[in-house]
């Protein structure tokens, strides 16, 4: 089997590893290669499930709009090679070396929570105003580190590109595996419905994710506290904001006080430590 994915950004081939490793739990016997473009090696690195050698046998082009009513990315990747996708998780498979090289070093008795506010798809950002307002309140009871990339997209023209009030800027300086590391050892991801997250959820982080274009329900994993806006439906007629393709419901109905709240409900849900607990029970 050959897997090509030719479009889509980070968290789809993220989306991938999960229903490369399903389709190898059906057929263990079989080789199976994928190929997304270089700039998606770094997801695919060390995974058990693909062969080191090129496939022979079935191609599977993906498309990452296809049976998106039935479920999220990876159970549409599943259904268009054939197989059910039962457990959506991404994976990305990091080395003892990788780990050794933390970015940082944390203080053990503080939480941290890495704030990553990118969103590639216009319709899934929220302003840099409430991100900052957010991000302030976090500071005054937690570490906040910024991840992710600066995109000059959330600011007018007339204004400067400016970083969000966080402690520690890794903005537009981590690369992908390093930034893996990282969500492994902090206490919570907080982001938009983009990368990060799906990069989080491969990392075994829990994570805060406010939600627009596509319906939680569809994309949130295990241990996600999704955040939307359910009382306010997309209106294009009525907003300046550049969607695209709008549907869903709109950001802006959501304030930094849902977000805030959902972060401390995050944190009491999945107290540090316990990923370990559930890998030992």
């Amino acid at each position: 089997m050959r897997f090509y994915l030719y479009e889509g950004g980070v968290g789809d081939a993220l989306a991938l590893t999960a229903t490369i490793r399903e389709y190898h739990k059906a057929f263990p016997s079989e080789q199976v290669t994928v190929s997304t473009g270089r700039r998606y090696d770094d997801v695919f690195r060390h995974n058990p499930h693909l062969s080191p050698r090129p496939s022979g046998g079935r191609v599977v082009s993906l498309e990452t709009e296809e049976y998106n009513d039935r479920g999220n990315i990876a159970v549409s990747f599943g259904l268009q090679a054939g197989i059910s996708v039962v457990d959506s998780t991404p994976e990305i498979y990091l080395t003892q070396e990788e780990r050794s090289n933390c970015p940082v070093a944390f203080e053990p008795r503080r939480k941290v929570i890495a704030v990553d506010p990118w969103a590639r798809v216009q319709s899934r950002r929220w302003t840099w105003e409430r991100w900052d307002e957010v991000v302030r309140e976090l500071r005054k009871r937690y570490l906040v580190v910024g991840i992710g990339r600066r995109d000059t997209d959330y600011v007018t023209k007339e204004r400067d590109v400016r970083p969000l009030a966080t402690e520690i800027d890794f903005t537009n300086r981590l690369q992908l595996r390093q930034t893996a590391v990282l969500l492994e050892r902090v206490d919570l991801f907080l982001g938009m419905d983009s990368g990060g997250a799906h990069l989080a959820a491969a990392a075994g982080c829990p994570s805060v994710v406010i939600y627009s274009r596509s319906v939680w329900h569809s994309r949130a994993y295990w241990n996600c506290t999704p955040v939307w806006n359910i009382k306010h439906p997309c209106a294009p007629e009525f907003c300046n904001r550049t969607c695209g393709n709008p549907n869903g419901y709109c950001l802006d109905g959501i304030y930094p006080d849902r977000v805030l709240e959902s972060v401390d409900l995050a944190l009491r849900r999945f107290p540090r430590g316990a990923k370990e607990k559930a890998a030992r029970s």
